[in-house]
């Protein structure tokens, strides 16, 4: 009986065996999986800050003004605009046209040194006692001044550094916030700012009357900034794509301040992340992908 009932459970087990579908084979030419290519970027904290931008005008320290102290004739001018004079050099002689008395000329002379920067006078020119003859202007001691608005002025303390551009300079000069007005003015809605040069004027190209834009930073700090267009709106939600592991992990994120095309995240990543900036294709959550060598 024993004998009997093993042949019928073998007899069985060779039919279940035939009776199972044999294994695919497995074909050496079959097309790879296709994962989706995405390119990925290091995360890194780097130094972000809000920049201030004014109009701004670089103007003469020394810009003296020269006045007659007496009536008469100019008889002579042995300067010309341009001349570079030191301090008490003749800039002109002034003769007394008095008929009865006979007055020695006055010589006026420059109290400052620097540049002839205007005469409103010529030889023979008939002046009176306080009437303006001439501008002496120092084009090595300037400074840049420019108009803050009333919101700014929390964020521009002195000290704080920035730059100077004109479309004539080569470069950028550095500049330093020397102090503000404390004063708004009711019709402009704006205070006057100082600011010094940093960098030498002589070397630099900067002239006085020169217009131009100071930038300034603020608000420095250590943060995430990552392209805006990374940033994915879904339900509600915004999120970012990472790498881990190889494949696709949607990750929620704060974000803050928009500055030149990047966006601060406030929350949600962290340094050293792999940050998927763009795929071949539409990835989902948890999907494996390859990653993409730039080529640009």
């Amino acid at each position: 009986m024993k004998s009997l009932w093993v042949r019928v459970v073998g007899a069985v087990s060779v039919a279940l065996f035939h009776a199972l579908p044999a294994p695919a084979a497995i074909d050496p030419n079959a097309a790879p999986v296709d994962h989706a290519k995405v390119l990925v970027k290091a995360i890194a904290l780097g130094e972000e800050s809000d920049v201030l931008t004014f109009p701004a005008r670089a103007s003469s320290l020394v810009q003296t003004k020269i006045y007659s102290e007496s009536d008469g004739v100019v008889r002579s001018l042995p300067v010309n605009v341009g001349s570079r004079i030191t301090k008490r050099s003749e800039i002109l002689v002034i003769r007394h046209t008095d008929p009865v008395y006979q007055y020695a000329p006055v010589r006026v002379t420059s109290p400052v040194s620097g540049i002839v920067s205007s005469l409103e006078v010529t030889e023979g020119t008939q002046v009176t006692r306080g009437q303006i003859l001439a501008t002496v202007t120092d084009p090595l001691k300037l400074r840049i001044s420019v108009e803050v608005p009333a919101q700014d002025l929390s964020s521009l303390p002195a000290g704080l550094v920035g730059e100077f551009k004109a479309s004539s300079l080569r470069e950028p000069i550095k500049v330093r916030v020397l102090g503000v007005s404390p004063f708004v003015d009711a019709k402009t809605g704006t205070a006057s700012a100082e600011l010094t040069i940093l960098d030498a004027v002589e070397k630099s190209g900067i002239m006085p009357g020169m217009l131009g834009q100071v930038s300034l930073k603020t608000n420095i700090h250590s943060a995430i900034s990552i392209p805006e267009d990374a940033i994915i709106y879904r339900e509600g939600k915004t999120l970012v794509r990472l790498l881990v592991d190889g494949k696709v992990k949607l990750s929620p994120v704060d974000v803050g301040a928009r500055r030149r095309g990047n966006v601060e995240v406030l929350k949600g990543m962290k340094d050293k992340d792999a940050l998927i900036l763009r795929a071949s294709r539409f990835v989902t959550e948890g999907e494996t992908v390859e990653i993409e060598t730039d080529k640009t």
